[in-house]
């Protein structure tokens, strides 16, 4: 006959390896909640570095858009401000030039009526 008992010293070696692919089972639970805590600490580092690069990107991208507001849209402010009066002189100007045309365009129907 075959003795179908479990082999208690092969049932112990399988769970010494898989005690062993998952070291926490292995380990204390001070140790394993040190090493934790040393994995939190890694992780809030870098998520520190992190924050500071996003905190650096955002205050040059801030000066950047003042300089861009400085260089692009004050001077079409400035322009729509400033520039209707010198708009209005130059149109004024051209009236004029099209003023004295006009009086010999009109004198050119006036004659044309007197026929």
């Amino acid at each position: 006959m075959i003795n179908h008992k479990p082999d208690f010293l092969g049932k112990m070696g399988e769970d010494l390896q898989y005690a062993k692919a998952n070291e926490y089972l292995v380990k204390d639970p001070k140790d394993r909640l040190e090493e934790l805590l040393q994995e939190n600490l890694k992780y809030s580092r870098a998520i520190y570095a992190d924050t500071q690069k996003i905190r650096h990107y955002m205050l040059w991208r801030f000066i950047f858009n003042l300089i861009w507001l400085a260089l692009i849209v004050a001077p079409i402010i400035l322009a729509f401000i400033y520039l209707p009066p010198v708009l209005r002189e130059l149109y004024d100007s051209y009236q004029n030039l099209l003023g004295g045309a006009e009086s010999s365009f009109d004198l050119l129907n006036q004659l044309k009526q007197l026929r």
